[in-house]
This record gives structure tokens, sequence and C-alpha cells, in this order.
């Protein structure tokens, strides 16, 4: 459709640039004549315009919520748990796919996807490839309702007593998420050191885990959730 628009415009453009309107007694109606071109060109070009950004806007889908659950464990290692919630904004839209990001492994090991599972519904993960390392492709499927839920986990090893969840893949998205959901846990040798984002400590009958908790609403984030630690003497 954009491209439509695109070589509409151009012909318009290229028929008004070589327009060569027989002479009159009045040379007004050959600049009258040019005059309804630029015109016509214009508003051929802003109709394609809209047409395309309506359809556009009504075939898409939406990345409005997610919750995370990040268990840092006595081994070092780094479980994640990610729940995501997509709507469709048309009907029409029966699957979109998408790209799930990890953390580089370079820096916090290799993934190890244990799950995923859409709409409740378990999925053959080993069919998943990484490609490049730290991403996967997947395909949402909106078969009889309007939202989709994709959740994932995974495990990594870091490197070093640091680990960076991603979050600013959001701003891909052009919208800010609805709500979203971060809860940390630490096993009770280790001590959260820093975090680039205030955390709220969250006191429980577990004493084998530190609980933390994020929660936002209209997020918009421009940093990765960043956090480091270190082993209890």
């Amino acid at each position: 459709m954009k491209k439509l628009c695109i070589i509409l415009t151009m012909l318009l453009i290229i028929n008004l640039s070589f327009a060569n309107p027989r002479p009159d007694a009045s040379s007004g109606r050959s600049s009258g004549n040019k005059i309804q071109l630029a015109f016509l060109g214009l508003f051929t070009a802003g109709l394609g315009l809209f047409i395309y950004k309506a359809i556009t806007f009504h075939k898409k889908v939406e990345f409005v919520e997610e919750q995370i659950d990040i268990t840092l464990k006595d081994d070092n290692s780094v479980e994640v748990m990610g729940e995501y919630k997509f709507i469709r904004t048309s009907q029409a839209i029966k699957n979109y796919k998408i790209i799930y990001p990890f953390p580089a492994q370079k820096e916090y090991g290799e993934v190890d996807i244990i799950e995923v599972t859409l709409n409740g519904k378990k999925q053959d993960f080993l069919q998943f490839e990484l490609q490049r390392k730290d991403r996967i492709s997947l395909e949402l499927y909106f078969a009889d309702s309007d939202e989709c839920v994709l959740k994932i986990k995974f495990v990594q090893k870091p490197l070093k007593d640091e680990y960076k969840y991603i979050l600013k893949t959001t701003r891909k998205w052009k919208r800010a998420l609805q709500s979203s959901e971060i809860d940390l846990r630490i096993a009770a040798d280790l001590e959260l050191k820093n975090c680039n984002y205030r955390l709220n400590e969250i006191k429980g009958k577990d004493e084998t885990l530190s609980s933390f908790q994020l929660k936002e609403k209209n997020f918009y984030p421009d940093e990765d959730f960043e956090i480091t630690w270190i082993v209890k003497n």
C-alpha cells in the first residue's frame, strides 16, 4: 500500500512536470490547469498517506503487559521467567512474528531455554534456533482471542557477579506498557549490591531468599534492568 501511494504521487509529479497545455487566448487557463494538477497531486498523496496510516494502525499488534520473575541462585546462575501479553487491533490478524532477545551470552553465559508456552500451550522450544546467539524468532497466534500470552523460562550463568535483563526493546513497539512488574529473588548467601532501578524490598516468610519488586504503570524504559551482587561473608 505504501509503495502504491508513492508510485501514484510520482506519476502525478511527472505528469505535472511535463504537462504542456495547448496555448489559449488567455494564458490564465494554462496556469489554471497546472494549479489544478498540483492540487490533485497533493490531494492524492495526502489521501494515499491517510489510507496507509489507517491500514497499518488497524493491522498491528501491541505489547501491553509484562511480568518478570528473576531468581539469582546460590550457584550464581540466573533463572528468568517472563510472561508477556500482546493484543491485536484487528481480527484480520491471525499470527504475528516477533523477535525475543536474550542478554549477551559472551557476558552472561549460554542461554538454556527451559520452557516456552503460548496461550497456555507448551511449545517445542527446540525448534527455536538461537539467532546470532542472542535471540529467537517466535510467532504469536490469535486464533479465538484478541489476546496472546507468551511465557518464556530460561537460565543463564553470568561470567561475573552481574546481570542485565533487556527492557529497552519495549521502545521498539513505540508505546508504553500498560503495566510492568519485575520480581527479583536472591539466594540467602548472596547480597544485592546495586540495581539501576529503585526496588521495594518485600519481606516474606522464606528466609532462603531476599525479595525485591519493581512495579510500573505506563512503563517506557530507556534503561535495561541491571543488577550486581556479592557473596556474604
